[in-house]
């Protein structure tokens, strides 16, 4: 009788582990990433849109804003790569500041708000806001960010909205 009820538990369990989206088995809250081999291999890694704890209530709503975190790097050997912008339609506008095009040296990054990331040579940190939500959103759910750069075709990646800070 013990063995009846031990097969479905077992067979739940693999079901689940089949199921999964993850294939090494660890916490898929990694934020978002992009790897190619275009004009100065550029990778885009770390990427999660930061709702707000407000009164005891995580989420990101319309009309408010929301900060952006991300670390673009370029694994070119020779080629620096020129960071022009991003967009999105989940936002009425991003807000980079300092604002203006941002240079990544050959085999370095560059980081919006990603604490304790490394920064491009004589590159300070600057942050991303996306303001004016247009969509209420809760952790886990994601959206569509386009990445811009020069000479080189734009990145479209899904960026999950991230667990919510403390309060």
């Amino acid at each position: 009788m013990r063995t009846r009820s031990i097969i479905p538990i077992i067979g739940v369990a693999a079901l689940l582990a089949a199921c999964s989206d993850d294939p090494d088995g660890g916490s898929s809250n990694r934020g978002s990433g992009y790897s190619g081999t275009g004009a100065g291999e550029v990778s885009i890694g770390n990427a999660f849109i930061t709702p707000e704890n407000i009164g005891g209530r995580c989420a990101l709503q319309v009309g408010g804003e929301a900060g952006f975190r991300y670390i673009i790097s370029n694994g070119s050997e020779t080629d620096p790569v020129t960071f022009t912008g991003i967009s999105t339609d989940v936002a009425e506008s991003v807000q980079i500041s300092p604002a203006g095009p941002k240079q990544i040296e050959p085999e370095s990054e560059i980081n919006s708000g990603v604490p304790g990331a490394d920064l491009a040579p004589g590159d300070g940190a600057f942050t991303t806001t996306l303001i004016g939500l247009r969509e209420d959103a809760e952790p886990g759910q994601s959206f569509t960010v386009t990445f811009t750069f020069e000479n080189s075709d734009p990145v479209d990646l899904i960026v999950p909205v991230e667990a919510c800070p403390a309060a």
